[in-house]
This record gives structure tokens, C-alpha cells and sequence, in this order.
């Protein structure tokens, strides 16, 4: 069984470890260099996990955290499951509970990639998310990487 509900201070360990793998796992290939080293050298993933905590929801299977997100207004900033808990529904999960969240208030949400990231691409246009425009973000350590601005309808039905 899958819940998703607010993050907890007990939990901020593990949100570092979740953050840090699918980094490594996933964007570490992608990124440029800078990036990564930034990443590294920077902890990146303590940083932004003691600073922003209080905004995640977590989806816990069982008794463990699998994955993490965090919206900020109409965007999805960050969505992470653990590689254990890849390709089992838990993404799909929280990316619904964001966009609920962001319906609540906003007609369309929002969020970006990372071009080469073709896994996470592949997932949001399958999740009705369309490419709106590629455009040149900042990674870890604010190192200039080509992102892509992706959208989705989340307007309730009167």
C-alpha cells in the first residue's frame, strides 16, 4: 500500500539518500561536468533537502519513504523515487498528488527537465505533459545546462 503525505523532519536522511541516488543514477551522465562536481563538492542534495523539507510530500511504502516531491506554486520542482522503487506506479503517484495540489489554484502546471534526461521526458509525456520550449537552466551549483519547459492542463471541470 502506497501513502503520500507530508515529509517529517525523521526523514530528512533519507530524503538526502533518494535525492543522491537518483542524481548519481540518472543525471550524473547527463550534467555537465561543472555540475556534477557541484554537486559533490557542494552537497548539494543536504542543502536542498534541509532548506525545503517542510514543503515535500513523500509517498512511503510500507513503513519506508520511496520517493519525494516538491511543488512551489503552479511547478513541479522536484520529483524523485528511489532506484528500488523505480517502474512500480510511485512516480505516477506523486505526480498525480502534485497535480491535484496545483489545481487547487492554478489552471496548468509546470515543470522542467533536463535535455538527455529521455527516461523523465518519456514519463511526463505519457503523463499528458507536452513540451512548451528548450531553454538554458541552471544545475547544481548554478552551472548553465539545456532544459526543456514542459506543461499540463490541470484546469477542474465545473
Amino acid at each position: 500500500m502506497t501513502e503520500i503525505r507530508a515529509a517529517r523532519e525523521n526523514e530528512i536522511d533519507r530524503l538526502i539518500e533518494i535525492d543522491r541516488a537518483t542524481y548519481l543514477g540518472t543525471m550524473a551522465v547527463i550534467v555537465p561536468a561543472e555540475a556534477l562536481n557541484a554537486f559533490h563538492e557542494g552537497d548539494e542534495a543536504g542543502r536542498f533537502v534541509r532548506a525545503c523539507w517542510q514543503d515535500f510530500d513523500v509517498a512511503v511504502v510500507d513503513i519506508e519513504v520511496a520517493g519525494f516531491l516538491f511543488v512551489h506554486e503552479n511547478k513541479i520542482e522536484s520529483l524523485h523515487i528511489h532506484p528500488d522503487y523505480a517502474r512500480k506506479g510511485y512516480g505516477g503517484a506523486l505526480l498525480a498528488h502534485g497535480e491535484e495540489k496545483i489545481a487547487s489554484s492554478h489552471p496548468q502546471a509546470d515543470l522542467d527537465v533536463l535535455e538527455g534526461n529521455d527516461n523523465a521526458h518519456a514519463f511526463y509525456i505519457a503523463h499528458g505533459w507536452y513540451d512548451v520550449r528548450r531553454f538554458e537552466g541552471l544545475e547544481a551549483g548554478n552551472v548553465p545546462a539545456p532544459m526543456i519547459l514542459m506543461r499540463k492542463s490541470v484546469a477542474r471541470e465545473i
